[in-house]
């Protein structure tokens, strides 16, 4: 017997579950062991009661419970309830209680019996979840309309490129008229980078990993850091010392960290201090590990980001890396935070932010480090194709665009080129016009067309009926361009131009595979 029950302690130990009974009569409340642990106690060291049991309880919940042990007194059948509670060192766990009366033959309550369980890794881990599905979802959405927003800029810049050496090769334009068309440009140019920061955010921004120096490439941006921090922001900058490197795009990583320096600055309005630790740690902590443990990472790199400003709520911090969301009004994009939660989801990192309303918000972020993995730039990297003089007036560039009015830029810009032009809306149009003309030397087509056949399953069939053609594919969609990047393909893969591109990237483009 006594072996039994030891092992009956055991088991509720690992499981985190205890049971309790309630003496209807004496009002006695009997707790096990694990319940007394779970509370933060040690077995014993205190008498429970309904009434002590509740002053654990958040408020909030309060009333569930209270309606919970009612329908437990009243009711022969099992009642449940989850609910939280704020252990002696401020910790909020969530409780999942059963409990079910048992009555004499008079149908009289004696008493109420059931369990009691920590179920807090659960309730972390289904939130997580749910944040993930949630974030995906908003990735999905962003990406397209990044996908949209780049054939659009497409034709918005390369038009006012085009016009802008027309209005100066023709007319005498004065520095008022020129402003305007830099301010047009300007604009532009700040709705690709609106773009690019939507598909970091969704996790379809291609990157190009590399070893990373991490102590050098901080150390480097330390001018910059103080000069966007501003006089009144102190910044201390502590690295250890002999860190591994990381592999990481080393332009989104630095595009990360002024992210969050630019963050902690608008957090600190009237001043303050800004802390950026970094070193490295054996093992991710405990509360990461399910999420982010990468299972050929040999240590991690911590960078630790925190400042003095007001701090976040509850409720703004569980929102904190949601695109579009901000607490600065019109003054801020709510894309910072966002940027950065996608980037450490595509470095295969995580991403912890710790903040209270006055304490000021810490930014914690992990790398894994692969230390005996080569560049993986250096393993991807593709041979270049031989470039010979440029197009010829016997070549002809056939130009496949679904939308009418990039497929007009395209033409405008190749007419720069002394060769033939030929044009078709889609994939099913494009074959009618290879079919019926023998001399096309190149395909220019679009990726992402409506109809039975994509730009890439048009390249294919090019290679396959007319294996003469050189191929060029263009795409707004980071993630068209990536899965080229890592198509399986005894073939080498299509070499892609990616949207928005200018009459010089196009041309450029053209005169190397020609």
């Amino acid at each position: 017997l006594h072996e039994n029950e030891a092992l009956l302690r055991q088991a509720q130990h690992i499981g985190k579950l205890g049971n309790w009974t309630l003496n209807f009569k004496t009002g006695e409340l009997y707790w096990s062991d694990e319940i007394y642990r779970i509370y933060g106690y040690e077995p014993g060291s205190f008498t429970p009661t309904l009434h002590n049991l509740r002053e654990f309880v958040l408020p909030e919940d309060k009333d569930r419970l209270l309606q919970f042990e009612q329908n437990a007194f009243l009711s022969g059948t099992t009642e449940s309830i989850e609910y939280r509670i704020k252990l002696p060192d401020h910790q909020v766990r969530w409780i999942h209680k059963q409990g079910i009366g048992k009555f004499d033959e008079n149908g009289q309550l004696v008493s109420v019996n059931g369990t009691l369980q920590d179920i807090t890794e659960r309730i972390l881990k289904q939130e997580q979840e749910l944040h993930e599905h949630k974030m995906d979802a908003v990735g999905q959405l962003t990406s397209g309309v990044a996908h949209d927003f780049g054939n659009l800029m497409t034709i918005a810049k390369g038009n006012l490129e085009l016009l802008d050496d027309t209005f100066m090769a023709r007319y005498q334009i004065d520095e008022d008229d020129q402003e305007i068309i830099e301010d047009a440009r300007s604009a532009i140019c700040d709705g690709v980078e609106l773009t690019k920061q939507l598909l970091a955010f969704s996790r379809k921004k291609s990157i190009a990993p590399e070893h990373l120096d991490i102590s050098s490439a901080i150390t480097n941006f330390d001018h910059l850091f103080k000069k966007t921090l501003g006089d009144t922001i102190s910044l201390t900058i502590k690295i250890q010392p002999h860190l591994p490197t990381i592999l990481v795009d080393s332009t989104q990583f630095e595009s990360c960290l002024l992210n969050a320096v630019i963050n902690a600055r608008d957090a600190m309005p009237r001043g303050g201090h800004l802390r950026i630790h970094v070193k490295k740690l054996a093992q991710l902590p405990k509360s990461l590990s399910l999420q982010a443990r990468q299972p050929f990472a040999e240590s991690y790199i911590c960078i630790n980001i925190s400042d003095t400003g007001e701090g976040m709520n509850e409720d703004t911090l569980k929102r904190a890396t949601e695109p579009f969301f901000t607490t600065k009004g019109h003054d801020g994009t709510g894309l910072g935070l966002s940027m950065i939660y996608g980037f450490m989801r595509q470095s295969n990192g995580a991403l912890n932010i710790e903040s209270k309303p006055g304490k000021g918000t810490c930014i914690i972020m992990y790398f894994p480090v692969y230390e005996r993995v080569t560049s993986i730039d250096e393993i991807r990297r593709a041979s270049t194709v031989d470039s010979i003089a440029g197009a010829s007036p016997e070549q002809t560039i056939l130009v496949v665009e679904d939308r009418e009015a990039v497929r007009r830029f395209a033409v405008r810009c190749l007419r720069q080129l002394p060769c033939k032009i030929l044009q078709a809306e889609d994939a099913s149009d494009a074959i009618d016009v290879l079919n019926s003309n023998a001399d096309v030397s190149l395909l220019f087509s679009d990726i992402l067309m409506p109809g039975d056949m994509n730009g890439r399953e048009l390249a294919r069939w090019v290679q396959q009926n007319r294996p003469e053609i050189k191929i060029l594919l263009t795409t707004a969609s980071e993630r068209e361009r990536e899965s080229e990047q890592h198509a399986a393909s005894p073939q080498q893969p299509f070499q892609i131009l990616p949207k928005p591109y200018s009459q010089h990237d196009l041309l450029t483009k053209i005169n190397e595979i020609l």
